[in-house]
């Protein structure tokens, strides 16, 4: 759970980073307007998908070495990701949402709504 966490906070970082170089020099948005909100959750969900697109999996989930798999331990298509990224989004618009993985399970939104699970890799 840690682990998972942690690639959390990476990823986040990271796309946060990102973001606020493009919009401070390049959009020149005002941080706290609702439309530059509107962008962040744009470049996030397109920014992931990039990643698990070319990656297979996200920069955090290589670097704690986790890997996001079907119930039954197969691969996961693109649409399963599609999923993940809505369940993340609907998290960070209503944090307490991020508790879910405290319960027996041990299972976030995004794990429930996608049917997926997230495994340490073995290599």
């Amino acid at each position: 759970m840690i682990k998972r966490f942690l690639a959390f906070v990476t990823d986040y970082c990271l796309i946060s980073l990102l973001f606020g170089i493009l919009e401070f020099y390049v959009f020149e948005l005002n941080a706290l307007t609702i439309q530059s909100i509107g962008y962040f959750y744009v470049f996030f969900f397109f920014t992931m998908m990039g990643q698990y697109i070319l990656l297979k999996r996200t920069l955090g989930e290589k670097i704690f070495k986790l890997q996001v798999q079907g119930k039954e331990g197969e691969n996961v298509e693109v649409s399963t990701y599609v999923y993940r990224l809505f369940g993340t989004l609907i998290c960070l618009t209503v944090p307490i949402l991020f508790l879910i993985v405290v319960f027996p399970k041990r299972r976030s939104l995004s794990d429930r709504m996608s049917s997926s699970n997230v495994k340490t890799r073995i290599v």
